[in-house]
């Protein structure tokens, strides 16, 4: 998987399938966890999840490759939880995740302002505050079981430069099951995460 913090890259053309969801579904945490969207690669892979970013299913996956095309499928990265460092106003949690109980934390889809489709491409734009928001979009390299995540920081127009440089970490759930299965936590079975400059490798 390939990450691209603040990338600019040309928009999707328009086309039929372009469709917008307002906040009075993206901050309704049971409409957000109802609604799903998925992306695929041409393989039998996939990129699919809840509109808020929870996965409730066992189906539900940032990275679902098919190794034997277009069969086999495994979840090798569940999602990705994003938490912003704003100045002067604290940590804010974008991501959200449902429990057993029905607990959800942290309640990430209280800044989703909007989810749209652009042509094939699921756009989640978060309202950080009045003059800034952080989109990201998700798609998947054709016939290649890759996932592709941006991220775009943009200021409302006319307020200038930011003041002081906001942090961004990102924070991924890896794992490698079948997707008709499930799993639970294991004290015996550590990822090994290396550090190559501008990329990770990540090993089970």
């Amino acid at each position: 998987m390939t990450i691209q913090p603040e990338v600019e890259t040309n928009r999707p053309t328009a086309n039929a399938w372009n469709l917008s969801v307002g906040p009075d579904i993206c901050r309704d945490v049971q409409a957000g966890l109802d609604h799903e969207w998925s992306v695929t690669n041409g393989l039998g892979g996939y990129a699919a999840g809840s509109l808020v970013g929870a996965t409730t299913r066992s189906y539900h996956g940032l990275l679902v490759a098919a190794l034997r095309p277009p069969v086999e499928r495994d979840v090798l990265i569940t999602k990705i939880d994003e938490t912003i460092e704003l100045p002067g106003k604290g940590i804010l949690k974008l991501g959200v995740n449902e429990y057993r109980d029905g607990t959800i934390d942290p309640q990430g889809y209280s800044y989703l302002d909007t989810f749209s489709l652009e042509a094939d491409v699921p756009c989640f734009c978060y309202r950080l505050d009045e003059n800034m928001t952080l989109e990201k979009r998700v798609w998947m390299e054709y016939a290649q079981n890759t996932t592709y995540v941006q991220y775009v920081l943009s200021a409302a127009p006319g307020k200038g430069e930011r003041d002081a440089p906001l942090t961004l970490t990102l924070t991924p759930y890896c794992l490698y099951r079948n997707y008709h299965s499930t799993t639970r936590g294991d004290a015996n079975w550590h990822f090994l995460g290396e550090d190559e400059g501008n990329r990770c490798r990540i090993r089970a």
